[in-house]
């Protein structure tokens, strides 16, 4: 008996024949496919770590690494950096003019005709004042700096007198008179250290860096006073200095402006001082008085910085716009025998260029 298949049967059987001969085939072609996807997934995420690491680690030692990607906010995150230890350092040069509250005065004219009094005061002028900074970073953006800056402004001012006229210093007091010629001195002095521990966080595009720790501060006020006339000579020399330590807090605060390097920067600081503040007069007029008194600082600064690696290091060039309050010290021209009396303060305005490096 003779069976006959139909044709469309007898080809499909033929095809299944073929497929299930290459299955073992297809099965290999898929298990390499996916392992190759895996091998290229896990080296996205390599590579996305190793960027993430790079911006945090070049954001350390209070400078900010500007990178340059079509998202440069995108780090994604707040908090310290986790990176590297780095060393700072830097220095610069402060442009600074002195202010005292109510004036100067470095002595007073009488007309005996009229009994008016006119006031001369001392033309305080921009005098620079160099700064020192150097520091340590160690990881997650914890460090400890040492700050210096000295200011030394000087100001003098002659005088001969007129017919009819009577030299008098700033509180009242009479010296010889008639006088020929006089000359009269005010100096102002500064040396200020601060040794502070910071740390810095990076948020973005923003960059933080807070410090806190204890200043130490010297502040010498001096008034001299040389008068003559055809029979004698007048002489007094009136200092005043207070030295003092006191906590010290600041935060700056940075945010990069484009790719090039460029950005800006503020900065706050906060001081409160105690210390010894002697008085001493010699010459024509002698007195000594010595007393403990408070001194508070505040500190401002805005500007600009720019910032490029040079192998490992990297340098930092800033430039800004300062201004200090210095509340509690008076005028030494306007301080009695006893030591009292005074504008009780004076501010400090001007620039600030430096250039630092991190290493």
């Amino acid at each position: 008996m003779r069976f006959y298949l139909p044709t469309g049967l007898v080809l499909a059987l033929l095809v299944l024949g073929q497929l299930r001969g290459q299955e073992p085939v297809v099965q290999a072609s898929v298990l390499a496919e996916t392992s190759l996807i895996a091998q290229v997934a896990d080296l996205q995420a390599r590579l996305a770590a190793l960027e993430s690491e790079s911006r945090a680690s070049a954001a350390l030692a209070g400078s900010d690494h500007y990178y340059c990607d079509p998202d440069p906010c995108s780090i994604g995150d707040c908090g310290c950096c986790n990176s590297g230890c780095r060393w700072v350092g830097g220095a610069g040069v402060y442009l600074f003019k002195p202010h005292w509250f109510g004036g100067n005065p470095a002595f007073i004219i009488r007309d005996t005709a009229t009994d008016q009094r006119e006031f001369v005061s001392f033309d305080q002028s921009y005098n620079t004042a160099p700064l020192a900074w150097f520091g340590y970073v160690g990881p997650c953006g914890l460090g400890a700096q040492v700050r210096w800056f000295g200011f030394h402004e000087q100001d003098h001012v002659a005088a001969v007198a007129a017919p009819d006229t009577i030299f008098e210093l700033p509180l009242g007091d009479e010296p010889i008179n008639p006088v020929t010629n006089g000359r009269f001195d005010s100096n102002l002095k500064l040396n200020v250290w601060d040794v502070e521990c910071t740390q810095l966080w990076q948020c973005d595009c923003w960059s933080l860096t807070g410090s806190a720790g204890v200043r130490y501060a010297q502040v010498v006020t001096e008034y001299d006073v040389f008068l003559q006339n055809v029979a004698q000579v007048f002489t007094t020399q009136t200092r005043q200095n207070f030295d003092g330590i006191g906590p010290t807090v600041s935060l700056l605060a940075r945010r990069p402006i484009g790719c090039w390097g460029c950005g800006l920067f503020g900065a706050a600081r906060g001081s409160v001082l105690a210390g010894k503040n002697e008085f001493q007069q010699a010459g024509d007029f002698t007195s000594h008085a010595s007393d403990w008194e408070p001194l508070t600082i505040g500190e401002i600064e805005v500007g600009a910085d720019t910032r490029h690696f040079l192998g490992r290091s990297e340098w930092i060039g800033e430039a800004g716009f300062v201004g200090q309050t210095w509340n509690g010290l008076g005028a030494s021209s306007q301080l009695d025998q006893l030591g009292n009396g005074g504008t009780d303060g004076f501010v400090l305005y001007g620039l600030r260029a430096s250039i630092g490096v991190a290493y």
